[in-house]
């Protein structure tokens, strides 16, 4: 295997080749089922798989293809290797060190990579696709561009990696850590994002339709103008967020916290808001038609020029300097909470 890298560097028109060869024979040698999952592959495997890793790519021809797909290969050592556009698709990588390695515009589309240590990869524009990314190490890592729809990344750490512009619709991101990560522009319709900690994240211009954040930690995000359309965020942490101009239509916002967040002219048409924290909140000019805020907690808000057209305020605690709204009363005069003037409802 080191006459073969040898060959590359006193021959660099025959690297193409040196590399094929190389890869077939990791490919024949770790078959699935061909060894144990939980152990390291053998010093020739790993040897190998040094030498195509830090090969001068400056030699690449054409005709070079790193090709690994569906190899058996956990535990490996990959750290700080050049394997940008390789094809590890349905490989197995389970706690494989990928440490600062070069992965853009790898295909890593159904692999494994549980357990997986990709802090500080460059993974720009990779196919991610199914992938299996549970607990994996990517904070630092760069993500922009990538393609991880449908990937599993349930409590993986992403501290401050960046994922701007990145693909990551219907991805199974519960319990992941995101604090710092930049996020602008991402793509995560339809993505589970249960308990997920965004604290610092850059979320601008992100796309949230559909999306569960359900528990998630977003306190004084910066979510000016972001589509969370339909999005369930029951007993979400909003507060202090900037929700500015924010699309909240129909979204679930049950129990949430939303103490002062800035709320000026979103939309929040039809959302349900029943129980939510809205305390001190700044809702002017927001759009709350036909919105569920029974049980809302309302009091210091301001609500100059929101618009509240048939929105259920039974029970809600409303700001005792803002007269009720029409149609709604005060249990009476040192009650914030309202009820329907057409009905009466007791309290205890």
């Amino acid at each position: 295997i080191y006459a073969l890298q040898r060959l590359t560097q006193d021959s660099p028109r025959d690297q193409p080749t040196v590399v094929a060869v190389l890869c077939a024979f990791v490919r024949d040698q770790t078959s699935p089922g061909a060894r144990p999952q939980n152990l390291p592959p053998p010093t020739d495997i790993q040897a190998a798989l040094t030498v195509v890793g830090s090969r001068d790519t400056a030699h690449d021809g054409r005709a070079t293809v790193v090709d690994f797909d569906h190899t058996q290969l956990a535990h490996a050592q990959f750290t700080g290797l050049h394997l940008s556009s390789a094809d590890f698709s349905g490989a197995s990588l389970r706690n494989a060190q990928l440490h600062g390695a070069d992965l853009a515009k790898a295909n890593l589309s159904g692999a494994s990579l549980r357990g997986a240590d990709l802090a500080t990869a460059s993974l720009r524009g990779a196919d991610l696709d199914g992938a299996g990314l549970g607990r994996a190490r990517l904070a630092g890592a760069d993500l922009d561009g990538a393609y991880l729809g449908g990937a599993t990344l349930y409590g993986a750490d992403l501290v401050t990696a960046s994922l701007r512009g990145a693909d990551l619709v219907d991805a199974n991101l519960r319990g992941v850590g995101l604090r710092g990560a930049d996020l602008a522009g991402a793509f995560l319709a339809g993505a589970d994002l249960d308990g997920a900690y965004l604290g610092g994240a850059d979320l601008h211009g992100a796309e949230f339709s559909d999306v569960l954040l359900r528990g998630a930690y977003l306190g004084q995000e910066d979510l000016r103008h972001a589509y969370l359309n339909g999005a369930d965020l029951r007993s979400a942490y909003l507060n202090g967020a900037d929700l500015r101009h924010a699309d909240l239509g129909r979204a679930d916002l049950r129990h949430a916290s939303l103490g002062r967040a800035d709320l000026r002219h979103a939309g929040l048409g039809r959302a349900d808001l029943r129980h939510a924290g809205l305390g001190r909140a700044d809702l002017r000019g927001a759009y709350l038609r036909q919105a569920d805020l029974h049980g809302a907690y309302l009091v210091g808000a301001d609500l100059v020029d929101a618009n509240l057209d048939g929105a259920d305020l039974t029970g809600a605690k409303w700001p005792r300097n803002f007269p009720a709204p029409g149609g709604w009363v005060r249990d009476n005069r040192k009650s914030t909470r309202l009820n329907s003037s057409h009905i009466t409802i007791s309290y205890a």
